[in-house]
């Protein structure tokens, strides 16, 4: 958001996502303290969900979770039984954001290792793999800059050139990011590849728009064409994920969203538009508001739980 500092970022590439951590601490994980993720390390099956909201440091409760029916037969997709988990982080790099950058910088390797090798449905599906990505983003459609998916160790470096400036005003370029981010992972998940999940996990303090006139930013998801990019026959797995507050924002030139708005309330109805763009596809339209500030261990907990409520093996259909 707010800052009055100016800085550059180098070493990175144009196109867009979205992030924001501040992690608990644990044996494993730096910049704070919250919930274990043993339930999720060490190759620990999982096959239940956690449907509940999450209260955000406001008192309020978050938007919670856009679940599939686990009584549809039909909306539980189908995954192979090794599986490498593709994770973009969208990271929003306005002047108030260092600190969840830099936190993102220290906890990538142990978010990747808690996560690879852990089993679902019975233990017919395992993690495999965990590659990680970012795309960063200030206010303009020129500043929105690209670190491709690779290993942990990769993206912390290239975290390490990110320096949070600008974003004098509300709301952000947080929607062209994301959308830039469909486009990247329909790529990877091109003719129904079974063998690869993308998770977007999008990280912010403030409400996203999608360009248009700066007196009346397009912030309406379904006006910024998501629903018509999610609607895309390739495109049928997703985990959306948002670390984002919950408490009022306070901006007035966003459209649909006013003074009393909050980020988690936008990125929910992000996944309602997900949900409804794929019908009775289904598909993975879980995931939901985390929180902010944004904390790692909570993810590394409710990823797994959220993949065993909407997928299921192909060996097993």
């Amino acid at each position: 958001m707010k800052s009055a500092s100016r800085a550059l970022l180098t070493g990175v590439n144009v196109i867009a996502l979205m992030t924001t951590f501040a992690c608990k601490e644990s044996s494993s994980f730096k910049g704070g303290s919250g919930k274990s993720a043993a339930n999720s390390a060490n190759a620990q099956d999982h096959d239940g969900p956690n449907s509940k909201g999450k209260s955000d440091t406001d008192g309020k409760k978050s938007p919670g979770r856009t679940k599939i029916d686990k009584g549809q037969k039909e909306g539980k997709r189908c995954l192979a039984k090794s599986v490498d988990l593709r994770v973009m982080f969208v990271l929003d790099s306005t002047g108030s954001m260092q600190n969840p950058i830099n936190i993102v910088k220290s906890n990538m390797q142990a978010f990747a290792n808690s996560l690879t090798g852990i089993s679902f449905d019975s233990k017919k599906i395992k993690v495999q793999k965990v590659s990680v990505g970012s795309v960063i983003y200030r206010d303009n459609e020129d500043e929105i800059w690209q670190i491709p998916l690779g290993t942990p160790a990769e993206l912390t470096s290239r975290l390490g050139e990110v320096v949070a400036a600008g974003g004098y005003d509300n709301p952000e370029g947080g929607l062209t990011a994301f959308s830039t981010a469909l486009e990247l992972l329909e790529e990877e998940s091109a003719e129904g590849k079974l063998d690869l999940l993308p998770v977007v996990v999008v990280v912010t303090d403030t409400l996203s728009h999608a360009g248009g006139d700066v007196r009346r930013r397009a912030c309406d998801p379904q006006a910024a064409g998501l629903g018509k990019l999610m609607a895309s026959e390739n495109f049928d797995k997703l985990v959306i994920y948002d670390g984002s507050p919950n408490a009022p924002v306070g901006v007035e030139n966003c459209d649909i969203y006013n003074v009393n708005s909050s980020a988690a309330e936008q990125w929910n109805s992000v996944r309602e538009l997900w949900a409804s763009a794929k019908g009775d596809r289904g598909g993975a339209a879980n995931g939901g508001n985390i929180g902010f500030p944004f904390v790692a261990e909570d993810l590394v907990t409710t990823l797994p739980e959220d993949i065993a409520s909407s997928f299921s093996s192909c060996e097993s259909k």
